[in-house]
């Protein structure tokens, strides 16, 4: 297997574990939402607008979590193995898109110098 191969079949991993989380995080009565601060219009304006600009209103229809929320969450064993395991895809996945990288810039350096 190649490092390509390793990345795909980590994202794979991702992509089933996800679902998962998202599986268990409704079974739990989510999604919620983060309480949004109160943004100004002069905070979505200009050439760096806040990032929660444009999520605050399309997510204003999810409740906000409450700590009971949170900590009900973080009690559910079944849900943080399955996103401690996420976390672990996740530092796999992106030490082998950074190793393809590495691969594509040497191989690039290569041609440019035998050109």
């Amino acid at each position: 297997m190649n490092i390509v191969d390793d990345a795909v079949e980590d994202a794979n991993y991702m992509a089933q574990s996800s679902i998962t989380v998202w599986n268990e995080i409704v079974r739990n009565g989510g999604p919620w939402r983060i309480k949004a601060d109160v943004l100004t219009a002069e905070d979505c304006a200009g050439p760096r607008p806040n990032k929660n600009c444009y999520t605050n209103d399309a997510l204003r229809f999810l409740p906000v979590a409450t700590p009971q929320d949170l900590l009900r969450l973080r009690n559910n064993t079944v849900l943080m193995g399955y996103v401690y395991q996420d976390r672990i895809n996740a530092v796999h996945y992106s030490a082998e898109i950074r190793q393809a990288e590495i691969q594509i810039e040497t191989v690039s350096r290569l041609l440019e110098d035998n050109i």
